[in-house]
């Protein structure tokens, strides 16, 4: 965690997000956990649980026996790619039907790109400008997912841009693009959503734009279950992020808050 952050947990009083008393996880809750390829195959396979959606960082397209076991045991899970997408490293999750593709949008002029579009679901994660033959690849390609992330503001032209593009698509402002704003009755879910850390939407004391249905609110292993629920009681169609990486520690803490989320 960064030092902004830190001193953002210390100094933030989480008591005025709810509008209610919680009163349990929704039905749909969805968790979304980020993990690295070497985390210990013991607790990669730990975090599959009902509801929880792996994302899982990867150092080459060339997945080990176990980790591939290990993803069979999630509902729903994403495996990091990057160019040259040879059709035998695609082909070894042939039998692995839930998983999805999930390539950085720097990968979709590299060699064998064209073998991503089919069937399969693709994510696409873009740091930096959406041009116009950016946006061009992503309509052929027609991901189910498109996380954005850019340095400084985006005008008008660009943003609706980015709102015409296919799938689910979250927008990850940095601290000095956070917007206040108060989103009433949530638009529906084509819309683009925010994804932000837990801690700067508590400093805010509000929404953040933009204000879509289904935004992403990263929280930490450690964080009391009290502040997911408030979350969820707010906005039910938030999902929640943990971020794992590779530390044995922190998949562990973040079993035992899935577990707490998922009891209610």
């Amino acid at each position: 965690m960064s030092v902004f952050l830190l001193w953002l947990c210390l100094s933030v009083d989480p008591r005025p997000l709810p509008r209610a008393a919680p009163q349990g996880a929704p039905s749909n809750l969805k968790v979304n956990v980020l993990a690295r390829e070497d985390l210990d195959s013991d607790h990669l396979r730990a975090l599959a649980k009902p509801q929880v959606v792996l994302w899982l960082s990867t150092r080459s397209n060339v997945l080990s026996e176990s980790v591939l076991s290990s993803l069979s045991r999630f509902d729903e899970a994403w495996v990091q790619l990057k160019s040259p997408f040879e059709p035998s490293q695609l082909a070894q999750l042939e039998k692995l039907p839930r998983v999805g593709f999930w390539v950085s949008a720097a990968e979709l002029s590299g060699k064998g790109a064209g073998r991503l579009k089919g069937p399969r679901r693709v994510a696409v994660s873009l740091e930096g400008p959406l041009d116009e033959a950016m946006a061009a690849k992503l309509e052929a390609l027609r991901p189910a997912w498109i996380f954005w992330s850019k340095t400084g503001p985006v005008d008008v032209l660009t943003w609706s841009q980015f709102k015409q593009l296919p799938g689910k698509k979250l927008y990850r402002p940095e601290t000095d693009q956070l917007t206040r704003v108060d989103c009433g009755a949530r638009a529906d879910a084509r819309e683009p959503a925010a994804w932000v850390h837990v801690t700067l939407l508590m400093a805010l004391a509000g929404d953040v734009f933009p204000c879509g249905k289904g935004g992403w609110i990263q929280l930490e292993p450690s964080s009391d279950p009290w502040i997911a629920l408030s979350l969820l009681a707010r906005d039910p169609s938030t999902e929640l992020v943990f971020d794992v990486g590779a530390v044995e520690e922190r998949s562990v803490a973040t079993r035992r808050a899935l577990d707490a989320l998922l009891a209610h």
